[in-house]
């Protein structure tokens, strides 16, 4: 009975409360496990219970979760909704995680769907995650990932709704949002997490501020063991209180893609399209892309596709690639002056990159101009590809 264990706990809680609504959805998952577990007679039994409690109605329905859902808390100020809610498999995306990520995100579904073991053994199971990393790295798309995954819906907070100028308001509105999430079963995400959890010795901020901070903490502490999951996301980590570290079960970097992962979105959001790249081609994509978001690149393979497109062709160029490449980073780039428009600091760029992989062909595909004019941009470099014509091979393929 322990794998029922979250379950169990909520409908107790509910029916303590008196709060049916709490009472039938934990119920209705609880039907669902039973099912999955082979105990259906139980689980019609359980099912047939929790819908009597409201209705007369004994069919299940998959909507009625739904629709409760649906009724989000609103802030009293603003009168919008304070979180946004997905339900399980909706709007779905590919998911690429670098290797170590992988492994914790594994490793905490793992933990989670064997709750009755660690319970068992005297160890409380996890339930909450907190992602840091630099922007445009898949912390939502992970979140939304991990709740599909366990099956669960996500209540996704919204900081615009939930963030009042009366601050007052703001710590109430934490403690709604709280409130709802224990109602039904779902995962809670709360992002930009440190618009709201901020140091607490900032001599910049007010001290209701700080308050808003403890009031967070304190809905956070009640929240833990409860089988809900709390996920939360933040881009800047060092804006945390240390407080907040304290209360999250795993603490996963969510970094800028690595080797692996750029060459399974080179191959998603191109070939995916009918792009044929050849083995060099994708050896120094995934070499451009290096220390750069999956948002970035994603970026780009859309804006080369979108050359291609307006171009009238059907079939991708690497110079589609280099176009949208440069274009993308004129201004914005990491580098930040470095970049020019200029077509030589482009080829002098990318020939530092990496002579082995960007030779003079691979320079001349992505730039459509041909490679006496990359030799001439290079100012005359000197080296075996110059003197014989022979171009460096990369995976045995030019």
């Amino acid at each position: 009975m322990a794998y029922y264990w979250p379950e169990m706990l909520r409908i107790i809680e509910g029916a303590v409360k008196l709060d049916i609504t709490k009472v039938t959805n934990y119920a209705l998952l609880l039907a669902d496990k039973l099912d999955d577990n082979g105990e259906k007679k139980i689980a019609d039994s359980v099912r047939n219970q929790a819908l009597n409690v409201k209705s007369n109605s004994i069919q299940p329905s998959n909507a009625q979760l739904s629709t409760q859902l649906k009724k989000l808390p609103y802030d009293k100020e603003s009168h919008l909704p304070m979180a946004e809610v997905y339900m399980p498999g909706e709007n779905q995306v590919p998911v690429i995680m670098n290797h170590e990520t992988a492994k914790m995100v594994d490793d905490f579904i793992l933990s989670y769907n064997n709750a009755n073991q660690l319970i068992s053994a005297g160890i409380y199971p996890p339930d909450s995650i907190l992602l840091y990393g630099p922007p445009g790295c898949g912390k939502t798309v992970l979140a939304r990932h991990i709740a599909n995954t366990l099956e669960l819906p996500i209540v996704i907070a919204r900081l615009d709704s939930l963030i009042s100028s009366f601050l007052g308001n703001t710590a109430k509105n934490i403690r709604q949002l709280f409130d709802y999430a224990k109602s039904t079963p779902c995962v809670l995400f709360l992002d930009e997490f440190d618009a709201i959890a901020k140091i607490r010795d900032d001599h910049n901020e007010v001290g209701e501020l700080k308050r808003v901070v403890n009031s967070l903490l304190q809905n956070i502490d009640l929240s833990a063991g409860t089988g809900n999951i709390l996920i939360a996301a933040t881009n800047h980590e060092h804006l945390l209180d240390q407080a907040v570290w304290r209360r999250f079960s795993y603490r996963i970097q969510v970094g800028v893609p690595d080797s692996a992962s750029r060459r399974q979105m080179i191959d998603i959001f191109l070939n995916s399209h009918g792009a044929a790249l050849s083995k060099q081609d994708v050896n120094a994509l995934t070499r451009l892309f290096d220390r750069m978001s999956g948002a970035d690149i994603k970026d780009i393979c859309q804006g080369a596709l979108r050359n291609m497109i307006l171009a009238g062709r059907e079939k991708l160029l690497s110079s589609d690639l280099g176009k949208a490449y440069f274009l993308l980073f004129r201004y914005n780039h990491q580098e930040g002056e470095r970049w020019q428009s200029d077509l030589r600091t482009q080829v002098q760029y990318l020939r530092g990159l990496d002579e082995k992989i960007f030779s003079y062909s691979a320079i001349s595909r992505l730039l459509n101009i041909s490679k006496p004019t990359v030799g001439n941009m290079l100012g005359g470099e000197q080296n075996e590809e110059q003197r014989t014509g022979t171009i460096y091979k990369v995976g045995g393929v030019d």
